[in-house]
């Protein structure tokens, strides 16, 4: 799922100004090795959609690049509780990255957590993407986001990691 062309009337509708509309960013983490899917959206505090907790937590992204490469973003979560940053880290293989943007104004923004009025309009959405690099510090968890691009892959992809390797990390 992609939807990444804004309508100009929605993209000069959120840039006035006088708009009273903010644009929250809904991010899905997924692997098999995750109990439950990281859920985090760009906002201090939590939102409930269609059952399913979005823990409030600023972050910055970049928009997916346009030109003939496949397509790549940056993805960068402040590391305060280490839990996103040591998850995302300690898998074994590339997890699985959605991105929703939406208004507030499909939210009630007068209970915590949010709760969604109607059913949230996609204002910019993309899906089956793949966190490819990932650097972990104290501060921040930073990862680029991409398309699987098979032509510049190794075969087979096998990932170092502390537990396939545990001599390396002595």
């Amino acid at each position: 799922m992609t939807t990444r062309d804004i309508p100009e009337a929605v993209l000069a509708r959120m840039e006035a100004a006088d708009s009273p509309d903010a644009l929250l960013c809904f991010l899905t983490i997924s692997h098999p090795s995750l109990a439950t899917p990281l859920r985090l959206v760009n906002d201090v505090v939590d939102y409930d959609r269609d059952g399913a907790l979005f823990t409030g937590l600023p972050f910055e992204f970049t928009p997916l690049s346009e030109d003939e490469r496949a397509g790549q973003g940056e993805l960068t979560v402040q590391n305060i509780s280490r839990e996103i940053g040591l998850a995302i880290d300690g898998l074994d293989a590339r997890p699985q990255v959605a991105v929703e943007i939406c208004s507030s104004a499909d939210f009630d923004l007068t209970v915590e957590p949010r709760e969604e009025l109607t059913t949230p309009a996609s204002i910019y959405a993309f899906a089956g993407f793949e966190i490819t690099e990932v650097e972990v510090t104290a501060i921040e968890a930073r990862a680029r986001i991409a398309l699987r691009d098979i032509d510049g892959e190794p075969w087979p992809y096998i990932r170092a990691t502390e537990a396939r390797c545990p001599g390396h990390f002595k």
